[in-house]
């Protein structure tokens, strides 16, 4: 028998499990600790499969994190987690979000492929690899975090009280696998400005701008061809909101409106400041050959500060690019908001090595690299870990939107790979 025939005669059972799993409405809240009762009983409800696949498992008293782990040596991690964004406009989806549902080969349901599908994927496979007659040379350890979609609060009590695994990876991204992620910054500007108010997120290109009208600033905006629409008193500027680690796809409304209060005469220090972050290329000396440049995306504006997301070179520190932004102009003052440290695995490390022949040896796709990105994934939080599937590369990414989804023969492929890893690291 094939695996992925085995893996085909034994699905039902990965979606008995997956089922449970997508019932529970994991979305962090305050009516119990430490994420809510909801993310509480996906941790218990994780637990409880783990231990009927036949893992050890322990759940920390605080309900920070749990882990199931099988074998013996030194420690192997699958990084994972149980919480989920909310579902959103529930009139957008076409099933109930947590109710699993199958059609047209795929399975529907919040958690679905970020992460519930794949952490049970990963679990399965290992399962069945044991099932093969396979014997373990280290310690596997699922740890299931459930702070994830917020601020990853559970891995720093988990870093805090348990032991490392010395390399592993995060079932939670793409394949091939993620082997360089860049830095992460988010700052905030603060200085005299015009009280625009605008953007969505910090994470994201600002998709529109507001400001109260003023002397020629509509005719600014029309010699510049930009975008633009009056509301009573006030000028909102259009852009197009993108995730800020691509901003390259979106329109940013907030430096479009600073541009416009430029040329007609009215920017003062925040505005300036915005101009010249795109205009002036003072950050764009930030380069390496391991993870290319630099990008930057203005966020948020409001009176007296606008936010500055910044995704910057392994190579580089935190504080060379702080420095830098400082630097841009001698009137405005640069705050940390929150960063994250990047990630850098070499190709030539035994885990992306092993990895991607684990890969390879199902798709036989020998033509894509490991993957560079500006995002940020759940691998960062260790050492020597990368983000490994499930998505692949030709696959839509559903994660976080309405009608959330998995491919059932990309599923089916993934546990194929996953079975192939465990046998090639473990």
């Amino acid at each position: 028998m094939t695996r992925k025939s085995e893996i085909t005669d034994n699905l039902d059972i990965y979606k008995g499990y997956l089922k449970r799993m997508i019932g529970i409405r994991s979305v962090i809240s305050e009516d119990a600790l430490p994420f809510g009762s909801g993310i509480n009983e996906a941790l218990d409800e994780i637990l409880s499969i783990s231990k009927e696949l036949g893992f050890e498992v322990y759940k920390d008293p605080e309900g920070y994190y749990g882990y199931a782990q099988m074998g013996s040596g030194e420690l192997f991690g699958v990084l994972c987690h149980v919480d989920v964004v909310d579902e959103g406009y529930l009139n957008d989806w076409n099933h109930d979000p947590y109710t699993l549902h199958e059609s047209d080969g795929k399975l529907f349901g919040r958690g679905t492929i970020d992460d519930k599908g794949p952490t049970l994927a990963a679990l399965f496979a290992l399962r069945l690899l044991l099932d093969e007659g396979f014997k373990l040379n280290k310690r596997v350890r699922f740890i299931f975090g459930t702070d994830e979609e917020s601020l990853w609060r559970c891995l720093d009590a988990y870093k805090a009280k348990e032991e490392i695994p010395v390399m592993g990876f995060a079932p939670d991204a793409d394949f091939p696998l993620v082997h360089v992620e860049k830095g992460l910054l988010q700052l905030l500007i603060k200085g005299e400005g015009n009280a625009i108010v605008g953007g969505d997120s910090y994470n994201a290109v600002a998709s529109h701008a507001t400001i109260q009208d003023t002397k020629g600033l509509k005719e600014a905006l029309d010699e510049l061809g930009y975008r633009y629409d009056k509301q009573d008193s006030n000028i909102r500027v259009l852009g197009k909101s993108a995730h800020a680690s691509t901003p390259e796809k979106g329109v940013n409304a907030i430096y479009h409106l600073s541009k416009a209060l430029k040329e007609s005469g009215h920017a003062k220090d925040l505005e300036a400041f915005v101009v010249s972050v795109y205009e002036d290329g003072k950050l764009d000396h930030f380069e390496d050959s391991v993870s290319g440049k630099i990008s930057y995306s203005v966020g948020k504006a409001d009176e007296g500060w606008v936010s500055l997301d910044v995704r910057y070179p392994v190579t580089y520190s935190e504080d060379e690019v702080i420095k830098a932004v400082q630097s841009i102009h001698d009137k405005v003052v640069v705050e940390k908001i929150t960063g994250l440290d990047s990630l850098y695995v070499p190709i030539e490390s035994e885990l992306v090595q092993a990895l991607m022949k684990s890969y390879q040896s199902v798709t036989g796709d020998h033509e894509n690299e490991p993957l560079k990105i500006g995002g940020a994934t759940y691998a960062r939080a260790m050492d020597n870990f990368v983000a490994f599937g499930p998505l692949f590369l030709n696959q839509e990414m559903t994660a976080h939107q309405a009608n959330e989804y998995i491919e059932i023969k990309g599923l089916i492929d993934a546990i194929e790979i996953y079975m192939n890893a465990f046998e090639n690291l473990c």
